[in-house]
């Protein structure tokens, strides 16, 4: 059995274009293509840990699911290789049952997003990227909704 880390760090090493200065992004298509046979673990884990990437401020690959993303230890095992290359390409097109984005408005009518993490009758706490929790109290909050498009931004490939 392949190790279940394996894919989550290959399907990041494809990413290796959008780092290489001077490099040509992969069209989506082809990326695709690619995204089914090539990559590397040792390259995924230099990308993951990667500054312009940000991966690791928001995903774990340890089973511990402690950012506002999903843990990436098991999704080369829980998920269809193409499907796992989509959600680099549009995050947004499938978001996971409990990572969708919230966002809220106080009474200042400034607005903040981020990853419910719980709620309480007296305060409303958002997973912020980086591992920061922003919390605000239910009294000052006048419009709660829940957005259509994910925190990870797309084109990470390009």
């Amino acid at each position: 059995m392949t190790h279940p880390r394996w894919f989550a760090y290959t399907a990041i090493s494809l990413l290796v274009p959008a780092l290489m200065e001077g490099a040509e992004p992969l069209p989506d298509g082809e990326f695709l293509k690619v995204a089914m046979t090539g990559g590397s673990v040792e390259g995924g884990k230099l990308i993951f840990t990667d500054q312009r990437t940000a991966c690791s401020q928001c995903h774990s690959v340890d089973g511990t699911a402690s950012g506002i993303g999903p843990d990436l230890y098991a999704a080369g095992d829980k998920f269809a290789r193409a499907d796992l290359a989509q959600s680099i390409l549009d995050p947004s097109s499938s978001i996971m049952t409990g990572y969708a984005t919230t966002i809220l408005e106080n009474r200042k009518g400034e607005r903040f997003q981020g990853i419910l993490r719980s709620r309480t009758d007296e305060v409303l706490v958002l997973g912020q990227v980086g591992g920061v929790d922003l919390r605000i109290a239910r009294s000052e909050v006048v419009k709660e909704e829940t957005g259509a498009v994910s925190l990870m931004p797309p084109g990470l490939h390009s």
